[in-house]
């Protein structure tokens, strides 16, 4: 993920444009897609979008277009397997190379992209929460990452059943970070 600065363009109202014309292509009963006149792309067009060097190219304002992007995010990969193998991968490596301040702006693409009420629900909750498990564990030497991570963890876990449930049924990798916040005199969101 990208900091935004001086030098770099603001995309988000690109980034805005792009999503609404892609929900407004072809795709019947996608609850993510927009009412009004569809669109006729090629299924190579939209499905560009959801490629990694796409994704990588686009530079945005991390606190502008996030919404956006989440929409297109979950249209694409609504009941799609090829989309959301691409963007589950996209996301698991941008937390993994996200800096600590960057980590809520991602949970911001993760949160809608986990609450996805389709087949493949399962399928994405097990590959990003197996993957942030893993990245916790290799930076847990870093207190500002883990904290940030950790605490992004509690309140998607709060707020969406499926990963509370996932969690819970996973605590042999997971329950060692309420003691390592309580330890070093932070609060668990949603806990005290």
């Amino acid at each position: 993920m990208r900091d935004s600065s001086k030098d770099v363009p603001d995309f988000s109202a690109a980034v805005e444009t792009i999503t609404i014309i892609i929900r407004l292509w072809d795709r019947k009963n996608n609850p993510y897609s927009l009412s009004g006149k569809l669109i006729p792309m090629s299924e190579e067009s939209v499905a560009f979008v959801s490629q990694k060097v796409f994704l990588r190219a686009i530079t945005f304002d991390p606190k502008e277009g996030l919404d956006q992007l989440a929409q297109l995010f979950c249209y694409l990969s609504w009941e799609n397997e090829g989309n959301t193998q691409n963007l589950q991968s996209f996301l698991r490596d941008m937390a993994n190379d996200c800096e600590h301040n960057q980590i809520p702006d991602c949970f911001a693409l993760l949160m809608p992209f986990l609450s996805i009420q389709d087949v493949l629900q399962p399928d994405r909750v097990e590959f990003l929460l197996s993957a942030i498990l893993r990245i916790l564990n290799k930076f847990k030497k870093y207190p500002k990452f883990t904290r940030t991570m950790i605490t992004n963890c509690y309140i998607m876990a709060n707020e969406n059943d499926v990963v509370r449930l996932w969690l819970n049924q996973h605590l042999d990798g997971w329950s060692w970070t309420s003691e390592w916040m309580l330890r070093r005199g932070f609060r668990l969101p949603g806990q005290n």
